[in-house]
């Protein structure tokens, strides 16, 4: 979603263009997620139905979209300015998040507790 924001942030003209490539975005990305857990679930376990997949990897989708414009603009700024440090201030965040984030779309309560230690190595 990072890269998708910092396309969004680049190649639009208008707000209008603005609005709609981000809207596609947070679908595309969306239903990218949906479709990779739902080919992910293991066999044994009963997979929730596709539609509760579907809202819930959108919903995803559109937080992650929101928490990380911010440092997607940061990027974008960045690569205008060639500070090659600002690459590191950028990537900062985004992988702090990272396994925090890792479990968004799959569970319901994806951002209750804490990633796993084997997760965040």
């Amino acid at each position: 979603m990072f890269h998708d924001l910092r396309w969004v942030l680049v190649y639009h003209d208008s707000w209008f263009s603005f609005a709609a490539e981000l809207v596609a975005a947070v679908v595309v990305r969306g239903l990218l997620c949906t479709g990779c857990v739902a080919l992910a679930w293991p066999g044994d376990v009963p997979r929730p139905p596709l539609r509760r997949l579907v809202g819930r990897s959108l919903l995803f989708a559109v937080f992650v979209a929101v928490v990380l414009l911010p440092w997607a603009a940061v990027a974008v700024a960045a690569s205008r300015f060639a500070l090659a440090w600002f690459l590191f201030l950028e990537l900062v965040p985004v992988l702090i998040l990272a396994p925090m984030l890792a479990r968004g779309g799959v569970v319901a309560d994806w951002w209750r507790g804490l990633p796993a230690l084997r997760l965040v190595g």
